[in-house]
């Protein structure tokens, strides 16, 4: 089961959690770093509408558990209004990964994924977008 929770100061994201499609048209194109963003990206990012947050339990999918996120990040993309969904998910060894969700006013999907907790990773902090996204879990087209 998954357990929403409120928008808390956000961090990062996971890439791990993309495949849903949710038939919004487009050609892709997007960009992808890995690294910690020490430049401030992440802080400085434009501040968006929340679409939730949710913190799913071992083995269980965005796609399954956060529906309501997924509705409101894909009502975001057509208004141009833009939202945020912060997902908390757990490594197989149980250490949280969490990954920020955006669909931008300019229609672009992107997330960051914030590893730092994850004492098997190799990755601190990584951010992907997609600026003509299929679907708004599209971040690394």
């Amino acid at each position: 089961m998954a357990r929403q929770t409120d928008m808390e100061s956000p961090r990062r994201w996971v890439v791990a959690l993309s495949g849903l499609v949710i038939g919004l048209a487009g050609v892709s194109a997007c960009s992808a770093d890995a690294g910690d963003p020490g430049d401030g990206s992440f802080e400085a990012r434009a501040p968006l509408p929340s679409c939730g947050s949710l913190v799913l339990d071992q083995g269980i999918s965005l796609e399954r558990a956060g529906r309501d996120g997924i509705t409101c990040l894909a009502a975001a993309l057509r208004s141009g209004k833009g939202g945020e969904l912060k997902v908390q998910a757990l490594t197989t060894e149980g250490d949280p990964i969490v990954s920020y969700y955006r669909v931008t006013k300019q229609r672009t999907t992107e997330v960051y994924v914030d590893s730092t907790r994850d004492k098997f990773g190799g990755v601190d902090w990584s951010y992907s977008s997609c600026s003509k996204p299929t679907s708004v879990l599209e971040v690394n087209c």
